[in-house]
Protein backbone atom coordinates (compact mmCIF):
# COMPACT_ATOMS: atom_id res chain seq x y z
CA UNK A 1 0.00 0.00 0.00
CA UNK A 2 1.29 3.23 -0.92
CA UNK A 3 1.80 5.45 2.50
CA UNK A 4 1.55 9.29 3.11
CA UNK A 5 4.47 10.14 4.86
CA UNK A 6 4.90 13.19 6.95
CA UNK A 7 7.84 15.11 6.62
CA UNK A 8 10.94 13.72 8.29
CA UNK A 9 11.31 17.30 10.73
CA UNK A 10 7.51 16.93 11.44
CA UNK A 11 6.92 13.64 12.43
CA UNK A 12 3.08 13.28 12.96
CA UNK A 13 2.70 11.75 15.96
CA UNK A 14 0.12 12.15 18.87
CA UNK A 15 0.48 15.52 20.93
CA UNK A 16 1.83 15.79 24.63
CA UNK A 17 -1.52 17.98 25.87
CA UNK A 18 -2.54 16.26 29.22
CA UNK A 19 -0.79 17.86 32.00
CA UNK A 20 -1.41 17.17 35.86
CA UNK A 21 -4.57 18.21 36.21
CA UNK A 22 -6.14 16.64 33.26
CA UNK A 23 -4.45 13.21 33.99
CA UNK A 24 -6.23 13.68 37.46
CA UNK A 25 -9.77 14.94 35.33
CA UNK A 26 -9.43 11.47 33.26
CA UNK A 27 -9.15 9.46 36.05
CA UNK A 28 -11.94 10.89 38.43
CA UNK A 29 -14.04 11.79 35.56
CA UNK A 30 -14.22 8.49 34.19
CA UNK A 31 -14.30 6.96 37.27
CA UNK A 32 -17.22 8.67 38.62
CA UNK A 33 -20.10 8.03 36.32
CA UNK A 34 -24.14 7.05 36.90
CA UNK A 35 -23.59 4.32 39.25
CA UNK A 36 -23.03 6.26 42.32
CA UNK A 37 -25.90 8.87 41.54
CA UNK A 38 -28.30 6.36 40.09
CA UNK A 39 -28.04 2.86 41.64
CA UNK A 40 -25.37 2.12 44.02
CA UNK A 41 -27.49 -0.31 45.77
CA UNK A 42 -25.53 -3.88 44.03
CA UNK A 43 -22.99 -3.78 46.65
CA UNK A 44 -25.37 -3.17 49.69
CA UNK A 45 -27.57 -6.01 48.50
CA UNK A 46 -24.79 -8.52 47.87
CA UNK A 47 -23.26 -7.75 51.17
CA UNK A 48 -26.42 -7.60 53.32
CA UNK A 49 -25.66 -4.94 55.92
CA UNK A 50 -24.79 -1.26 56.13
CA UNK A 51 -21.55 -1.38 57.78
CA UNK A 52 -19.89 -4.34 55.52
CA UNK A 53 -21.42 -1.91 52.08
CA UNK A 54 -19.38 0.77 53.23
CA UNK A 55 -16.42 -1.63 54.15
CA UNK A 56 -16.69 -3.26 50.57
CA UNK A 57 -16.87 0.25 48.81
CA UNK A 58 -13.43 1.26 50.46
CA UNK A 59 -11.67 -2.15 50.04
CA UNK A 60 -12.77 -1.80 46.02
CA UNK A 61 -11.22 1.73 46.32
CA UNK A 62 -7.61 0.39 48.07
CA UNK A 63 -7.61 -2.68 45.60
CA UNK A 64 -8.30 -0.11 42.62
CA UNK A 65 -5.16 2.14 43.98
CA UNK A 66 -2.90 -0.65 44.42
CA UNK A 67 -3.52 -2.00 40.49
CA UNK A 68 -3.02 1.42 39.59
CA UNK A 69 0.40 2.13 41.48
CA UNK A 70 1.47 -1.34 39.73
CA UNK A 71 0.02 0.54 36.04
CA UNK A 72 1.97 3.30 37.04
CA UNK A 73 5.63 1.47 37.08
CA UNK A 74 5.05 -0.09 34.17
CA UNK A 75 3.39 2.81 32.30
CA UNK A 76 6.63 4.66 33.37
CA UNK A 77 8.97 1.78 31.96
CA UNK A 78 6.60 1.09 28.61
CA UNK A 79 6.28 4.96 27.70
CA UNK A 80 3.97 4.02 24.35
CA UNK A 81 0.14 4.50 24.53
CA UNK A 82 -2.10 1.35 24.96
CA UNK A 83 -2.27 0.58 28.78
CA UNK A 84 -2.78 -3.52 29.08
CA UNK A 85 -2.00 -4.00 25.26
CA UNK A 86 1.94 -3.29 26.04
CA UNK A 87 2.32 -4.54 28.81
CA UNK A 88 1.07 -8.35 28.14
CA UNK A 89 2.79 -7.69 24.92
CA UNK A 90 6.34 -7.04 26.37
CA UNK A 91 5.80 -9.93 29.07
CA UNK A 92 3.99 -12.28 27.08
CA UNK A 93 3.69 -11.82 23.42
CA UNK A 94 1.61 -10.61 20.85
CA UNK A 95 -1.55 -13.25 21.46
CA UNK A 96 -2.31 -12.50 24.93
CA UNK A 97 -2.20 -8.93 24.04
CA UNK A 98 -4.00 -9.26 21.03
CA UNK A 99 -6.64 -11.18 22.89
CA UNK A 100 -7.11 -8.22 25.39
CA UNK A 101 -7.23 -5.57 22.75
CA UNK A 102 -9.70 -7.73 21.03
CA UNK A 103 -12.02 -8.17 23.91
CA UNK A 104 -11.83 -4.40 24.97
CA UNK A 105 -12.34 -2.67 21.53
CA UNK A 106 -15.34 -4.98 20.30
CA UNK A 107 -17.28 -5.58 23.90
CA UNK A 108 -16.06 -3.86 27.12
CA UNK A 109 -15.54 -0.33 26.19
CA UNK A 110 -17.78 0.13 23.85
CA UNK A 111 -20.33 -1.32 25.39
CA UNK A 112 -19.68 0.90 28.40
CA UNK A 113 -19.55 3.79 26.37
CA UNK A 114 -22.96 2.85 25.13
CA UNK A 115 -24.75 2.28 28.42
CA UNK A 116 -23.41 5.12 30.18
CA UNK A 117 -24.51 7.36 27.02
CA UNK A 118 -27.73 5.95 27.71
CA UNK A 119 -27.99 6.77 31.34
CA UNK A 120 -27.02 10.49 29.93
CA UNK A 121 -30.52 10.90 27.67
CA UNK A 122 -32.42 9.15 30.57
CA UNK A 123 -31.27 11.66 33.07
CA UNK A 124 -31.27 14.46 30.23
CA UNK A 125 -35.18 13.45 29.71
CA UNK A 126 -35.94 13.61 33.84
CA UNK A 127 -34.35 17.82 33.41
CA UNK A 128 -37.47 18.18 31.05
CA UNK A 129 -39.82 15.21 31.99
CA UNK A 130 -41.65 13.96 35.02
CA UNK A 131 -41.12 10.07 35.92
CA UNK A 132 -44.99 10.31 36.49
CA UNK A 133 -45.89 10.90 32.63
CA UNK A 134 -45.80 7.54 31.95
CA UNK A 135 -43.62 7.66 28.52
CA UNK A 136 -40.55 5.22 27.72
CA UNK A 137 -39.33 7.71 25.16
CA UNK A 138 -36.84 4.59 23.77
CA UNK A 139 -36.29 6.01 20.75
CA UNK A 140 -35.66 9.16 21.72
CA UNK A 141 -33.39 8.15 24.47
CA UNK A 142 -31.40 6.21 21.68
CA UNK A 143 -31.07 9.11 19.91
CA UNK A 144 -29.85 11.30 22.51
CA UNK A 145 -27.32 8.39 22.97
CA UNK A 146 -25.88 7.84 19.26
CA UNK A 147 -26.27 11.82 19.40
CA UNK A 148 -23.76 12.08 22.76
CA UNK A 149 -21.61 9.30 21.05
CA UNK A 150 -21.19 11.03 17.88
CA UNK A 151 -20.25 14.56 19.36
CA UNK A 152 -17.05 12.98 21.47
CA UNK A 153 -15.94 11.30 18.58
CA UNK A 154 -16.00 14.25 16.67
CA UNK A 155 -14.24 16.32 19.28
CA UNK A 156 -11.73 13.26 19.55
CA UNK A 157 -10.70 13.39 15.92
CA UNK A 158 -10.62 17.09 15.69
CA UNK A 159 -8.71 18.12 19.09
CA UNK A 160 -6.97 16.80 22.33
CA UNK A 161 -6.91 19.43 23.92
CA UNK A 162 -11.05 20.05 23.45
CA UNK A 163 -11.33 16.60 25.08
CA UNK A 164 -8.94 17.36 27.94
CA UNK A 165 -11.08 20.75 28.68
CA UNK A 166 -14.80 18.83 28.43
CA UNK A 167 -13.05 15.87 30.81
CA UNK A 168 -11.84 18.61 33.28
CA UNK A 169 -15.46 20.67 33.25
CA UNK A 170 -17.02 17.23 33.65
CA UNK A 171 -14.96 16.48 36.64
CA UNK A 172 -15.20 19.63 38.47
CA UNK A 173 -18.99 19.68 37.74
CA UNK A 174 -19.50 15.97 39.43
CA UNK A 175 -17.29 16.84 42.16
CA UNK A 176 -19.23 20.17 43.02
CA UNK A 177 -22.20 18.02 42.74
CA UNK A 178 -21.26 15.05 45.07
CA UNK A 179 -20.04 17.98 47.45
CA UNK A 180 -23.92 19.21 47.60
CA UNK A 181 -25.50 15.72 47.86
CA UNK A 182 -23.39 15.14 50.99
CA UNK A 183 -23.66 18.44 52.72
CA UNK A 184 -27.27 17.63 52.19
CA UNK A 185 -26.91 14.05 54.01
CA UNK A 186 -24.23 15.11 56.37
CA UNK A 187 -26.84 17.68 57.63
CA UNK A 188 -29.80 15.09 57.75
CA UNK A 189 -27.47 13.03 59.96
CA UNK A 190 -26.79 15.95 62.21
CA UNK A 191 -30.47 16.35 63.01
CA UNK A 192 -30.25 12.71 64.29
CA UNK A 193 -31.38 10.81 61.29
CA UNK A 194 -29.30 8.05 62.14
CA UNK A 195 -31.41 5.33 62.38
CA UNK A 196 -30.22 3.14 58.53
CA UNK A 197 -26.39 3.57 59.97
CA UNK A 198 -26.82 2.47 63.36
CA UNK A 199 -27.97 -0.95 61.85
CA UNK A 200 -24.86 -2.12 61.53
CA UNK A 201 -23.36 -5.16 60.45
CA UNK A 202 -26.82 -6.74 60.86
CA UNK A 203 -28.07 -9.06 58.23
CA UNK A 204 -24.30 -9.24 56.26
CA UNK A 205 -23.36 -11.92 53.95
CA UNK A 206 -20.98 -14.44 55.49
CA UNK A 207 -20.50 -16.59 52.35
CA UNK A 208 -16.72 -15.50 50.74
CA UNK A 209 -17.83 -16.73 47.77
CA UNK A 210 -21.09 -14.64 47.07
CA UNK A 211 -19.45 -11.55 49.12
CA UNK A 212 -17.63 -11.50 45.44
CA UNK A 213 -20.23 -10.18 43.96
CA UNK A 214 -20.54 -7.13 46.30
CA UNK A 215 -17.41 -6.57 45.42
CA UNK A 216 -17.87 -6.73 41.57
CA UNK A 217 -20.97 -4.00 41.98
CA UNK A 218 -18.18 -1.51 43.72
CA UNK A 219 -15.76 -2.38 41.54
CA UNK A 220 -18.15 -1.59 38.50
CA UNK A 221 -18.11 1.92 40.00
CA UNK A 222 -14.88 2.03 40.18
CA UNK A 223 -14.08 1.34 36.85
CA UNK A 224 -11.73 3.91 34.78
CA UNK A 225 -8.75 3.02 37.15
CA UNK A 226 -6.49 2.51 34.57
CA UNK A 227 -7.64 4.92 32.14
CA UNK A 228 -4.44 7.37 32.26
CA UNK A 229 -2.40 4.23 30.68
CA UNK A 230 -4.11 4.10 27.78
CA UNK A 231 -2.72 7.83 26.80
CA UNK A 232 1.03 7.74 27.79
CA UNK A 233 1.63 9.54 24.60
CA UNK A 234 -0.12 12.40 25.23
CA UNK A 235 0.68 13.01 29.09
CA UNK A 236 3.04 15.74 29.77
CA UNK A 237 5.96 14.30 30.94
CA UNK A 238 4.53 11.46 31.88
CA UNK A 239 7.39 9.81 34.31
CA UNK A 240 6.20 12.44 36.66
CA UNK A 241 2.59 12.94 36.20
CA UNK A 242 1.36 9.74 35.47
CA UNK A 243 1.85 8.02 38.89
CA UNK A 244 1.37 11.61 40.61
CA UNK A 245 -2.44 11.62 39.21
CA UNK A 246 -3.04 8.18 39.89
CA UNK A 247 -1.48 8.92 43.86
CA UNK A 248 -4.11 11.83 43.63
CA UNK A 249 -7.17 10.89 42.00
CA UNK A 250 -8.18 7.20 43.00
CA UNK A 251 -7.90 8.36 46.45
CA UNK A 252 -10.17 11.30 45.41
CA UNK A 253 -12.83 9.21 43.94
CA UNK A 254 -12.66 6.40 46.99
CA UNK A 255 -13.33 9.20 49.42
CA UNK A 256 -16.47 10.82 47.53
CA UNK A 257 -17.87 7.51 47.19
CA UNK A 258 -17.66 6.67 50.71
CA UNK A 259 -18.96 10.04 51.54
CA UNK A 260 -21.80 9.51 49.08
CA UNK A 261 -23.08 6.15 50.62
CA UNK A 262 -22.76 7.88 54.40
CA UNK A 263 -25.10 10.88 52.61
CA UNK A 264 -27.67 8.09 51.57
CA UNK A 265 -27.78 6.27 54.55
CA UNK A 266 -28.43 9.08 56.30
CA UNK A 267 -31.24 10.31 54.23
CA UNK A 268 -32.66 6.99 53.22
CA UNK A 269 -33.41 3.99 54.60
CA UNK A 270 -32.02 0.65 53.94
CA UNK A 271 -35.08 -0.43 51.94
CA UNK A 272 -35.37 2.90 49.93
CA UNK A 273 -31.41 2.41 49.01
CA UNK A 274 -31.80 -1.38 47.90
CA UNK A 275 -34.93 -0.61 45.46
CA UNK A 276 -35.33 2.75 44.56
CA UNK A 277 -33.47 3.25 40.71
CA UNK A 278 -32.80 7.00 41.34
CA UNK A 279 -31.38 7.74 44.49
CA UNK A 280 -29.90 10.60 44.34
CA UNK A 281 -33.04 12.13 42.74
CA UNK A 282 -35.09 10.42 45.67
CA UNK A 283 -32.79 12.09 48.01
CA UNK A 284 -33.19 15.35 46.32
CA UNK A 285 -37.15 15.44 46.04
CA UNK A 286 -37.09 14.62 49.37
CA UNK A 287 -34.47 17.12 50.60
CA UNK A 288 -34.76 19.95 48.08
CA UNK A 289 -37.90 22.43 47.19
CA UNK A 290 -39.52 20.43 43.94
CA UNK A 291 -37.98 23.83 41.84
CA UNK A 292 -34.18 23.15 42.30
CA UNK A 293 -34.63 19.19 41.74
CA UNK A 294 -33.20 19.15 38.77
CA UNK A 295 -29.87 20.24 39.90
CA UNK A 296 -29.43 16.36 40.55
CA UNK A 297 -30.13 15.22 36.84
CA UNK A 298 -28.31 17.24 35.44
CA UNK A 299 -25.29 16.52 37.41
CA UNK A 300 -25.81 12.99 36.70
CA UNK A 301 -25.44 14.50 32.75
CA UNK A 302 -22.12 15.88 33.77
CA UNK A 303 -21.25 12.61 35.00
CA UNK A 304 -22.01 10.38 32.35
CA UNK A 305 -20.37 12.65 29.93
CA UNK A 306 -17.23 12.80 31.33
CA UNK A 307 -17.32 8.84 31.88
CA UNK A 308 -18.46 8.65 28.22
CA UNK A 309 -15.49 10.70 26.95
CA UNK A 310 -13.13 8.99 28.94
CA UNK A 311 -14.53 5.50 28.01
CA UNK A 312 -14.19 6.53 24.21
CA UNK A 313 -11.33 8.45 24.32
CA UNK A 314 -9.23 5.25 25.67
CA UNK A 315 -11.08 2.85 23.09
CA UNK A 316 -10.02 5.01 20.15
CA UNK A 317 -6.27 4.62 21.57
CA UNK A 318 -5.99 0.86 22.01
CA UNK A 319 -7.16 0.56 18.11
CA UNK A 320 -4.67 2.67 17.79
CA UNK A 321 -2.25 1.11 19.27
CA UNK A 322 -2.73 -2.54 18.65
CA UNK A 323 -2.96 -1.64 14.79
CA UNK A 324 0.61 0.36 14.93
CA UNK A 325 2.03 -3.34 15.95
CA UNK A 326 0.68 -5.20 13.34
CA UNK A 327 -2.26 -6.71 15.33
CA UNK A 328 -5.10 -4.90 13.06
CA UNK A 329 -5.43 -3.41 9.66
CA UNK A 330 -2.37 -1.02 10.13
CA UNK A 331 -4.22 2.27 8.63
CA UNK A 332 -6.13 2.42 12.11
CA UNK A 333 -2.78 3.92 13.29
CA UNK A 334 -2.21 6.49 11.37
CA UNK A 335 -2.84 10.23 12.39
CA UNK A 336 -4.30 13.00 11.19
CA UNK A 337 -1.45 14.95 9.22
CA UNK A 338 -2.97 18.63 11.21
CA UNK A 339 -4.92 16.92 14.00
CA UNK A 340 -2.53 14.32 15.01
CA UNK A 341 -4.88 12.15 16.14
CA UNK A 342 -5.79 8.44 15.74
CA UNK A 343 -9.21 9.55 13.09
CA UNK A 344 -9.98 5.58 12.91
CA UNK A 345 -9.51 4.32 16.16
CA UNK A 346 -11.81 7.04 16.96
CA UNK A 347 -14.51 6.41 14.03
CA UNK A 348 -14.41 2.37 15.08
CA UNK A 349 -15.11 2.78 18.65
CA UNK A 350 -17.83 5.22 17.04
CA UNK A 351 -19.13 2.68 14.92
CA UNK A 352 -18.86 -0.32 17.48
CA UNK A 353 -20.42 1.91 20.56
CA UNK A 354 -23.59 3.49 17.97
CA UNK A 355 -24.21 -0.64 17.24
CA UNK A 356 -24.81 -1.30 20.90
CA UNK A 357 -27.26 1.71 21.26
CA UNK A 358 -28.96 0.52 18.49
CA UNK A 359 -29.44 -3.46 19.50
CA UNK A 360 -31.13 -2.47 22.85
CA UNK A 361 -30.58 -4.65 26.10
CA UNK A 362 -26.95 -5.89 26.41
CA UNK A 363 -26.97 -5.23 30.68
CA UNK A 364 -26.12 -8.84 30.64
CA UNK A 365 -23.48 -9.15 28.21
CA UNK A 366 -21.75 -6.44 30.26
CA UNK A 367 -21.89 -8.90 33.62
CA UNK A 368 -20.87 -11.93 31.84
CA UNK A 369 -17.85 -10.23 30.32
CA UNK A 370 -16.94 -8.33 33.47
CA UNK A 371 -14.74 -10.84 35.01
CA UNK A 372 -13.18 -10.86 31.94
CA UNK A 373 -11.51 -7.44 32.57
CA UNK A 374 -9.97 -8.94 36.04
CA UNK A 375 -8.53 -11.84 34.05
CA UNK A 376 -6.74 -8.93 32.39
CA UNK A 377 -6.28 -7.08 35.01
CA UNK A 378 -4.16 -10.15 36.97
CA UNK A 379 -2.05 -10.76 33.92
CA UNK A 380 -1.11 -7.59 33.58
CA UNK A 381 0.04 -7.20 37.10
CA UNK A 382 1.83 -10.57 37.02
CA UNK A 383 3.20 -9.25 33.68
CA UNK A 384 4.75 -6.62 35.83
CA UNK A 385 6.09 -8.91 38.24
CA UNK A 386 7.68 -11.32 35.63
CA UNK A 387 9.49 -8.23 34.09
CA UNK A 388 10.85 -7.32 37.39
CA UNK A 389 13.07 -11.12 37.19
CA UNK A 390 13.26 -10.47 33.40
CA UNK A 391 14.73 -6.61 33.42
CA UNK A 392 16.06 -6.32 36.76
CA UNK A 393 18.89 -4.09 36.42
CA UNK A 394 16.36 -1.50 34.04
CA UNK A 395 15.47 1.43 35.33
CA UNK A 396 12.40 2.26 36.84
CA UNK A 397 11.17 6.14 37.45
CA UNK A 398 8.56 4.51 39.64
CA UNK A 399 8.63 1.30 41.56
CA UNK A 400 5.90 -0.07 43.49
CA UNK A 401 7.15 -2.26 46.62
CA UNK A 402 6.70 -5.78 45.44
CA UNK A 403 3.95 -6.94 48.01
CA UNK A 404 1.27 -4.32 46.34
CA UNK A 405 1.19 -6.51 43.13
CA UNK A 406 1.51 -9.81 45.19
CA UNK A 407 -1.47 -8.85 47.25
CA UNK A 408 -3.25 -7.38 43.94
CA UNK A 409 -3.03 -10.76 42.26
CA UNK A 410 -4.32 -12.65 45.13
CA UNK A 411 -7.45 -10.37 45.06
CA UNK A 412 -7.69 -10.51 41.20
CA UNK A 413 -7.17 -14.62 41.54
CA UNK A 414 -10.65 -14.54 44.09
CA UNK A 415 -12.99 -11.74 42.12
CA UNK A 416 -12.40 -14.65 38.82
CA UNK A 417 -13.03 -17.75 40.54
CA UNK A 418 -15.55 -16.60 43.39
CA UNK A 419 -17.85 -15.55 41.01
CA UNK A 420 -18.01 -19.02 39.19
CA UNK A 421 -18.36 -20.84 42.73
CA UNK A 422 -21.34 -18.72 44.34
CA UNK A 423 -23.60 -18.38 41.31
CA UNK A 424 -21.46 -20.43 37.65
CA UNK A 425 -23.57 -20.01 34.18
CA UNK A 426 -22.62 -21.16 30.95
CA UNK A 427 -22.88 -17.40 30.24
CA UNK A 428 -19.33 -17.34 31.40
CA UNK A 429 -18.00 -20.27 28.85
CA UNK A 430 -19.45 -18.26 26.62
CA UNK A 431 -17.90 -14.98 26.90
CA UNK A 432 -14.41 -16.91 27.09
CA UNK A 433 -15.25 -18.70 24.01
CA UNK A 434 -16.08 -15.60 21.98
CA UNK A 435 -12.35 -13.79 23.62
CA UNK A 436 -10.93 -16.57 21.66
CA UNK A 437 -13.06 -15.79 18.68
CA UNK A 438 -10.21 -13.31 17.94
CA UNK A 439 -7.87 -15.93 16.68
CA UNK A 440 -10.77 -16.13 13.42
CA UNK A 441 -8.70 -13.06 12.75
CA UNK A 442 -5.00 -13.41 14.48
CA UNK A 443 -4.09 -16.37 12.97
CA UNK A 444 -4.50 -15.68 9.20
CA UNK A 445 -3.54 -12.25 9.01
CA UNK A 446 -1.15 -10.98 11.32
CA UNK A 447 0.69 -14.36 12.25
CA UNK A 448 0.55 -15.59 8.54
CA UNK A 449 0.55 -12.27 7.00
CA UNK A 450 -2.30 -12.56 4.51
CA UNK A 451 -2.69 -9.82 2.70
CA UNK A 452 -5.58 -8.81 -0.07
CA UNK A 453 -4.24 -6.82 -2.32
CA UNK A 454 -7.19 -5.47 -3.64
CA UNK A 455 -8.14 -3.83 -0.57
CA UNK A 456 -5.04 -1.43 -1.06
CA UNK A 457 -6.69 0.90 -3.47
CA UNK A 458 -9.27 1.32 -1.19
CA UNK A 459 -7.05 1.69 1.73
CA UNK A 460 -5.37 4.91 0.02
CA UNK A 461 -8.83 5.95 -0.73
CA UNK A 462 -9.65 6.22 3.06
CA UNK A 463 -6.29 7.31 3.95
CA UNK A 464 -6.74 10.79 1.10
CA UNK A 465 -10.08 11.36 2.31
CA UNK A 466 -9.14 11.47 5.84
CA UNK A 467 -6.19 12.91 5.68
CA UNK A 468 -3.76 10.50 7.43
CA UNK A 469 -0.55 9.16 7.76
CA UNK A 470 1.64 6.63 9.38
CA UNK A 471 2.85 7.77 13.10
CA UNK A 472 5.97 8.07 14.80
CA UNK A 473 6.74 7.20 18.51
CA UNK A 474 7.25 9.67 20.91
CA UNK A 475 11.05 10.24 21.73
CA UNK A 476 12.05 11.58 24.84
CA UNK A 477 15.19 13.55 25.13
CA UNK A 478 15.65 13.52 28.87
CA UNK A 479 18.58 11.14 29.20
CA UNK A 480 17.01 9.62 32.60
CA UNK A 481 13.97 8.81 30.47
CA UNK A 482 15.34 7.71 27.13
CA UNK A 483 17.32 4.72 28.08
CA UNK A 484 17.68 3.00 24.53
CA UNK A 485 20.05 0.13 25.51
CA UNK A 486 19.43 -3.44 24.04
CA UNK A 487 16.93 -4.59 26.97
CA UNK A 488 14.81 -0.96 26.52
CA UNK A 489 14.31 -1.52 23.02
CA UNK A 490 13.82 -5.31 23.26
CA UNK A 491 11.47 -4.70 25.72
CA UNK A 492 9.37 -1.99 24.32
CA UNK A 493 9.14 -3.84 20.52
CA UNK A 494 8.48 -7.33 21.75
CA UNK A 495 11.39 -9.11 21.49
CA UNK A 496 11.15 -12.31 19.45
CA UNK A 497 7.29 -11.36 17.74
CA UNK A 498 7.02 -11.85 14.38
CA UNK A 499 6.64 -9.32 12.59
CA UNK A 500 3.11 -8.93 11.17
Amino acid sequence: MTVKKADSNDDVKLKREVGLFGGISFIVGTMIGSGIFASPSGALEASGSVALDLVVWGLCGILCLMGALCYAELGTLITKSGGEYQYIKSAFGPVAAYLFSWTTVVVLKPSASAAISLTFADYALKIFLDDTCGVELLNTKRAIAICVIWLIGFIHIFSVSLSNRIQSVCTVAKILAIIFIVILGLVEICRGNTATLSSGFEGSQTNVFHLSLAFYQGLFSYDGWNQLNFLTEELKNPQRNLPLAIILGIPLVMVCYLLMNVAYFGVLTKDQVLHESALAIVLGNQMLPRYIVWIIPLSVCFSTLGSTNGEMFACGRIAYATAREGHLPRIFSFCHINFQTPVLGVVLTVFVSTLYVLAGDFNELLEYFSFSAWLFYLITVLALIYLRWKMPDEHREFKVPLVIPILFCICAVYLIIAPLVADFSFKYLIAVAFILCGMVYYVPFVHFGVRFQCLHPVFRKVQYAFNIAVSAYHEDNDPEVDQKGEDKVALENGAGEKEA
